[in-house]
C-alpha cells in the first residue's frame, strides 16, 4: 500500500501497559487530594473535616483494545494516526 504524498509512515513495537482510575477528591475548603479507590468518606489533609464523597461519574473514553484491532483495520488505524500527526 503506497501512502499519500507528506505522510510518514514510522514503525514501532507495541507493547502492553495497565492504567487504573485515580479519584480526585476536593473538600470544600479547597483542598484537593488523590485516591486510587472509590471511597464514602475521608479526612481532609488541610483542615480536617470529615467530608462525605459524592462521586461525579463522567462517562470514560471509549478505548479499542489493540486485541480486537484486525488485520484489515491496521492500514486505517495508520492512516488515522498519520492524518492526526500531520495536524499543525
Amino acid at each position: 500500500m503506497r501512502m499519500p504524498e507528506g505522510i510518514e509512515v514510522v514503525e514501532r513495537r507495541v507493547g502492553r501497559a495497565v492504567g487504573q482510575w485515580i479519584l480526585e477528591v476536593r473538600c470544600e475548603c479547597g483542598r484537593r487530594w488523590f485516591e486510587l479507590e472509590a471511597v464514602d468518606t475521608g479526612k481532609c489533609p488541610r483542615c480536617g473535616a470529615l467530608v462525605l464523597i459524592r462521586i461525579e461519574v463522567a462517562a470514560p473514553p471509549t478505548v479499542t483494545p489493540l486485541d480486537s484491532v484486525t488485520d484489515q483495520a491496521w492500514p486505517l488505524l495508520l492512516q488515522t494516526r498519520a492524518s492526526v500527526a500531520r495536524r499543525p
